[in-house]
């Protein structure tokens, strides 16, 4: 496919061009979730292609499910930040496998260690989800702060579902319903987080 032709850009004098800064994560947004999923698939063993897209979409839960190029592109892009290595395969089948650079270790515990966004956030539900499920992976001495980051999302979510249902008519019965799901999955996160106390 050829590209088309562009025009060069054209800069006036008067124009001031900033230097391009790396933006600064303060939150697990949408981009650092897939990422964190993407880093979370291999890290424990080699992972062909195939094997990290069922992964990835596994560990983001129902209502989350990134198509497959963009699990692609979020793979090549690791690749090239150094935190996944790509191994040539002898199986004409699967050409590559992947594996977690130590440099990708250091990735996957700070993506961990970044705080959910409020639970009003649109993609609060898919991260809060695959941090909780990526929970086991995670550095002993990481555990707490991760569980307690994922306790304060879940009573979040909880106190905004409570104050939605009280306002549900009483003949919406399935919509009350589907709060009252919401509200039960809420719990067990929450019984679970306080069952099994991180390491």
């Amino acid at each position: 496919m050829q590209t088309p032709n562009r025009e060069p850009l054209q800069v006036s004098a008067k124009t001031v061009v900033l230097p391009c800064r790396p933006r600064l994560r303060t939150f697990l947004d949408a981009r650092a979730a897939l990422e964190l999923s993407v880093l979370g698939a291999p890290s424990c063993r080699l992972a062909p292609l195939e094997g990290i897209v069922s992964q990835v979409r596994c560990v983001g839960g129902d209502g989350w499910r990134p198509s497959r190029e963009m699990i692609q592109h979020t793979i090549q892009a690791a690749v090239r930040s150094g935190y996944l290595h790509e191994t040539e395969s002898w199986v004409r089948s699967i050409p590559f496998f992947y594996t977690l650079t130590p440099k990708g270790v250091s990735a996957f515990r700070q993506l961990m260690l970044l705080p959910l966004p409020d639970a009003e956030e649109p993609d609060g539900r898919a991260a809060s989800e695959i941090k909780y499920r990526l929970l086991d992976l995670a550095f002993d001495k990481d555990r707490s702060a991760i569980a307690a980051d994922l306790r304060r999302f879940y009573l979040d979510w909880r106190r905004g579902l409570t104050d939605s249902f009280d306002a549900i008519p009483p003949d919406r019965l399935v919509l009350r319903d589907a709060f009252l799901e919401s509200l039960a999955k809420c719990d067990a996160r929450l019984a679970s987080l306080d069952s099994s106390p991180p390491r």
